[in-house]
């Protein structure tokens, strides 16, 4: 290897090989040898650490964003796959067909990559504003049903419940 490439070292190896049995990061970093006190952090700081160095392992096997993009990105974008048709248990025809679901991941990775979604965090934030429209306009509504209540001898809503 040459000097200045960057190195897994066998803490963060376990760490990750934890990771992937699908432990937390906690737990991973745990049974990785990682600090008792506060395992978590410490798991995510190596984590963070690991992440950093990836685009110059990846480029050391030459797996350059180029390479990533020509070689794997761009034929999951036109993939197929195989239908069969049977009859009675018999395969009585094949089609070829545009491999949908996997075109779709392809170009949710894409647009991961680029950045074209906004970070959950404002997306949760929309959804939140959403919700708070919804209710203040249902209690303009309910003022305005209430308004015309006033003025019939028939009321027009229920007893409103508690919450």
């Amino acid at each position: 290897m040459s000097e200045g490439t960057p190195q897994l070292t066998p803490r963060r190896r376990a760490l990750i090989k934890n990771l992937s049995k699908g432990m937390t990061i906690t737990e991973a970093a745990r049974k990785a040898g990682y600090s008792l006190k506060r395992p978590g952090q410490s798991g995510y700081q190596a984590l963070k650490q690991i992440q950093a160095t990836m685009p110059q392992v990846l480029e050391r096997h030459g797996l350059t964003d180029d390479a990533l993009i020509e070689k794997y990105l761009k034929p999951l974008l036109v993939a197929k796959e195989t239908k069969f048709f049977a009859h009675q248990g018999e395969v009585i025809e094949t089609r070829q067909v545009e491999a949908l679901s996997i075109r779709k991941e392809a170009l949710d990775m894409t647009f991961r990559l680029k950045g074209s979604y906004a970070p959950v965090e404002q997306q949760l934030q929309h959804v939140h504003e959403i919700t708070l429209m919804e209710k203040e306009s249902a209690r303009r509504t309910i003022e305005k049903i209430r308004a015309l209540e006033s003025d019939s001898k028939t009321p027009l809503l229920a007893e409103p419940t508690e919450e």
